[in-house]
């Protein structure tokens, strides 16, 4: 199995944009141990074909066949949005949760946005199944 983005139409790459946008380049030695756990998170899916088991993966309710990957950050939660297909494991979108509880008021609007928003990547996808770019850690 390999780990794979998404890529839109347009040529954007929604789950590794964020990802390089908020753990880029010149991260801390918090944001350095971050994206280890991100890393190795992804590659425990990536042995366990596509569901890393215990509390790192979930499915999404009314969403099948889409699940999340849950990563602990120091003071946040990371989600990534992903399904498998064949022997890919994609990559959709990425959010920051603020807690384990479930969201209320305006953290529960943005985290269905963006399941939303996966979904419909989800279904591009589906349609034109070479949209990706290969992830690299």
């Amino acid at each position: 199995m390999e780990a794979v983005y998404y890529r839109t139409k347009s040529g954007e790459v929604p789950a590794r944009d964020f990802l390089d946008k908020y753990l880029g380049k010149n991260t801390t030695k918090n944001q350095a141990a971050l994206v280890a756990r991100i890393n190795s998170v992804i590659e425990l899916a990536l042995e366990k074909g596509g569901i890393p088991g215990g509390d790192f993966s979930a499915s999404i309710i009314g969403h099948r066949p889409l699940r999340e990957l849950r990563i602990k950050g120091n003071r946040c939660l990371i989600r990534i949005n992903y399904y498998c297909r064949g022997d890919h494991l994609v990559l959709l979108n990425v959010y920051i949760k603020k807690s384990a509880y479930p969201p209320r008021g305006i953290e529960a609007r943005k985290v269905g946005r963006m399941i939303k928003e996966a979904w419909s990547y989800y279904e591009d996808f589906m349609a034109s199944p070479n949209q990706y770019e290969k992830y690299e850690q």
